[in-house]
Formats: C-alpha cells, sequence, structure tokens
C-alpha cells in the first residue's frame, strides 16, 4: 500500500469517528444564533464577492452569469476551499514554469491555467 493510500485511508477513518460531533456542533450553533448571522451576512458576502474576483487565477466565464456568484463562487474555490490542490492531474502540473512557491527561493505563485481545475488526481486504489 501506498503512502498516498495509507494517509487517505487515515483522514478518512478520522472524518468518520469525528464528523458526527462536528455536523452536532455546526448544527447547535446555526440554531443559536441565526438572527446575528444574517445581521453580517450583507457586508460578509459582498467582501467574499469582492475577494473572489481579485483572486481567480484564471478569467472567469461572465457571460449569462449572475456576478455575485460567480464571485462567491472563485472565493469558495480559491480562498477557502484549496480546490486546486487535488483537482490539478498533479503537483508536477499546478503551478506555471517558474511559478511554484515550493521550490527554492520561494517564487511568487503563478497557477498553470491549462491545468487549474481539470481533475485527473490518481490518489490510488481504494
Amino acid at each position: 500500500m501506498s503512502h498516498n493510500q495509507v494517509k487517505f485511508r487515515a483522514c478518512t477513518h478520522t472524518v468518520t469517528r469525528i464528523g458526527p460531533a462536528i455536523l452536532a456542533v455546526l448544527a447547535s450553533v446555526s440554531q443559536i444564533a441565526p438572527a446575528a448571522a444574517d445581521e453580517h451576512r450583507h457586508d460578509s458576502d459582498e467582501q467574499q464577492i469582492r475577494v473572489g474576483f481579485e483572486i481567480a487565477p484564471v478569467p472567469l466565464n461572465m457571460r449569462g452569469k449572475d456576478p455575485a456568484l460567480v464571485g462567491l463562487g472563485s472565493y469558495l474555490v480559491n480562498a477557502s476551499g484549496g480546490c486546486d490542490d487535488c483537482h490539478t492531474v498533479s503537483p508536477a502540473t499546478e503551478f506555471a514554469p517558474g511559478g511554484n512557491p515550493y521550490f527554492k527561493g520561494n517564487p511568487p505563485k503563478v497557477i498553470n491555467q491549462a491545468a487549474y481545475l481539470v481533475g485527473g488526481r490518481n490518489f490510488g486504489s481504494l
């Protein structure tokens, strides 16, 4: 069994054990203060939408789309989710040549637009 398979199984086991507890806490918090959350929701959404547009590593297709949803989607995918970490074919193709921040000298991070969110990462057989 490869290192990635062992790591994936350990992560899955941990999530299975603590997942129900996390869901219970989230459910109780969402019932305690929904009014307080709604009070600040508008400002938070606007800020997240703005940041989503600022950090989008690829041109965003806006044709026929709600700009607020596109900006918020970009925020979720790029700021809070880190979706490209797994939804890229391999770590070798995630960054453009000379733009891998983990290499010597820590160059600025530059996403490989051709490989952005294309999927295909092989996690091995389960």
